[in-house]
């Protein structure tokens, strides 16, 4: 621009301020729909993206049980909602994005009309004026080719803001000093369901485990059997301490489980899956990986 106005400054200024103007407030508010956008998608993904993660995992017996067609129903009608409410929101996303890719050509045309009579009025050379066009006309589309990449740049927030804030919900129990922690226990204890009762925190309408009661004496091998969604899982999910009850208690030795610090009572406790992940390195390396001070 500084060059353009030092070549020739009627010519010059005409584009800065009559053609880049516009095409970067297009960009900008185009940049700033997308955002919230993306930001509004993410959300009411986060549903349809849960219930294809749980039939993923469970792909053995939603076979088994031939719902199938039932998942992908489900799966269908939860993005159905998503599209009839993005509807709106797309149509003037895309009306900027379209003003913002052919702001350009009206540079372009404006930068030839008033160009093209001053040289018919003898004021500026053919140097001058394509030396004024090609500085001015350049440096817009550079900001229109950066403006070409909002809808990585897009992704690329909502991904980070998703990771820092599944970084940032960290139990505060966890980052408790664990150097009292009482090493003389034994491994083995009685553990008793006393009247557990539990609700998912996204699903607090529907009750998992209703008033369940057991005994598991130390050392004796127990299955929990159960069609599926019977809360086999979210029993384990609760001896994990990955969760709390909504109401009753996990007692061990007749103390309640959620009075013990949450590091030093997951170090007591062990969990192997039916299909377990293994990181790349030896079966000592993904075992140490749970015990941050070997």
């Amino acid at each position: 621009c500084i060059l353009a106005i030092a070549v020739g400054w009627k010519l010059g200024l005409v584009l800065t301020f009559g053609a880049l103007p516009p095409l970067l407030t297009a960009g900008y508010l185009r940049i700033r729909l997308e955002f919230k956008l993306d930001a509004h998608n993410s959300e009411r993904f986060a549903e349809s993206a849960g219930l294809a993660t749980e039939a993923t995992m469970a792909i053995r017996t939603v076979a088994s049980l031939a719902l199938e067609r039932q998942v992908v129903d489900r799966f269908k009608e939860s993005l159905r909602g998503i599209a009839e409410r993005s509807i709106k929101s797309l149509g003037w996303n895309m009306f900027w994005y379209a003003l913002s890719q052919s702001i350009s050509f009206l540079a372009m045309a404006l930068g030839f009309w008033y160009g093209g009579r001053l040289m018919s009025f003898g004021e500026y050379s053919s140097i001058q004026f394509y030396t004024v066009f090609i500085a001015i006309i350049f440096s817009g589309e550079a900001a229109a080719m950066f403006f070409q990449f909002t809808t990585s740049l897009t992704k690329a927030r909502s991904s980070i803001n998703y990771v820092l804030s599944v970084r940032s919900q960290v139990n505060q129990d966890m980052r408790e000093d664990n150097s009292q922690d009482d090493t003389s226990e034994k491994n083995a204890a009685a553990i008793e369901f006393r009247d557990l009762r539990f609700s998912y925190p996204r699903r607090p309408g529907l009750q998992v485990l209703k008033g369940i009661n057991a005994n598991i004496k130390p050392g004796s091998f127990v299955a929990f059997v159960g069609p599926s969604g019977c809360g086999k899982s979210t029993m384990i999910a609760l001896l994990e301490r990955f969760y709390d009850p909504v109401t009753g208690a996990i007692m061990l030795d007749g103390i309640p489980s959620t009075t013990k610090p949450l590091r030093q009572y997951r170090a007591s406790v062990a969990l192997v899956q039916q299909e377990p992940v293994l990181y790349q390195g030896t079966i000592g390396d993904n075992i140490a990986l749970g015990y941050p001070s070997s």
